[in-house]
C-alpha cells in the first residue's frame, strides 16, 4: 500500500481521467459493500496496482472470487466496474500511471493538469 500512495500519480491525471477514476471508486466500493466481499476499495486499489500488464485474467478472477460469482453468472454491470476499475486505476508497470491515461498520451490527447 506503501508504494501505491507513492507511485499513484492520481494529481498529475487528466481531469477526465480523475472523474472517471472517482465514479468508478464510489460504484465499486459500493457493490463491494454490498456484497460483504471480504475486499475494500484500497485492498482492490492494491491489487491493480501490484498486477502486471498480462494479469488481467488474474484480475477478473480475484474479483469474480471476491463478489461469490463466476463469469458466467455475474451481471454484466458489474464486469464493468471491474473493466473500469482496471482502466481507471493506477498501475506500478505503468509507473503509476493507469491503461486510460496511456491510450490518452498515445492518441495525443495529453491533457495533464
Amino acid at each position: 500500500m506503501r508504494d501505491l500512495a507513492r507511485y499513484d500519480r492520481g494529481d498529475q491525471a487528466p481531469p477526465h481521467i480523475k472523474m472517471q477514476r472517482n465514479a468508478t471508486e464510489i460504484r465499486l466500493d459500493e457493490e463491494l459493500r454490498r456484497a460483504k466481499s471480504f475486499l475494500n476499495l484500497e485492498k482492490v486499489r492494491a491489487l491493480i496496482f501490484e498486477f502486471d500488464a498480462h494479469a488481467s485474467r488474474t484480475y477478473i478472477t480475484a474479483m469474480l472470487t471476491a463478489f461469490d460469482s463466476n463469469v458466467d453468472d455475474v451481471d454484466q454491470s458489474l464486469l464493468q466496474i471491474f473493466q473500469d476499475a482496471w482502466n481507471y486505476f493506477p498501475h506500478r508497470f505503468l509507473d503509476g500511471r493507469c491503461p486510460a491515461e496511456v491510450f490518452d498520451e498515445l492518441a495525443g490527447n495529453d491533457q495533464s493538469v
